[in-house]
């Protein structure tokens, strides 16, 4: 004998009578809501995902416009009097335009890496250059080329390292500091 189902309705209408499919309908339906909702969740994620690669890349280039900047401020003579009044003006643009980028990157969490060990490591510094000095050990990190940056509790970018390697001959040597 099958066993008869009746579905209910809204506003007294009277109820459908299914032969034993109307559970069988609910089941193949709630399959299909629920392979809907996993796919998607699968799309969901992989959306996210692109946009947090989209957003590092982004990131990164800003992280490349203020390390520019810094490069351009560093090559320009610090007092007003080594330079012209209108390249004075030009710079004090500049520095506006660098601590608008500056402000950006904080905004999106980045950090900059400051504190960097004095010994060289292969997971969080990234070599630069080598250079030969005898007055200090293997794998120490004479200069920092390029900061690095934290975004997410992540490297963003390692920092870039100028390291002491001496047991290689053709290692530059270290100019003495200014």
């Amino acid at each position: 004998m099958q066993k008869t189902e009746t579905a209910v309705t809204a506003k007294g209408q009277e109820p459908e009578v299914h032969n034993g499919s109307f559970l069988e309908a609910v089941e193949r339906d709630t399959r299909g809501l629920m392979i809907a909702l996993a796919n998607a969740q699968f799309a969901l994620r992989d959306l996210e995902s692109r946009h947090l690669d989209q957003t590092r890349r982004l990131l990164l280039d800003l992280v490349g416009i203020s390390d520019a900047f810094e490069s351009v401020f560093r090559s320009i003579p610090t007092t007003s009097e080594q330079h012209s009044p209108q390249t004075g003006v030009w710079l004090e643009s500049f520095r506006t335009v660098h601590g608008l980028v500056e402000a950006a990157l904080a905004d999106q969490g980045i950090i900059r890496m400051e504190n960097l060990a004095h010994r060289f490591d292969p997971h969080t510094h990234m070599v630069a250059n080598k250079v030969a000095d005898a007055t200090k050990t293997e794998g120490t990190i004479v200069e920092v080329a390029a900061p690095g940056y934290v975004w997410r509790d992540q490297v963003l970018r390692k920092p870039q390292v100028i390291v002491v390697h001496n047991s290689e001959t053709r290692t530059k040597p270290r100019s003495p500091q200014k």
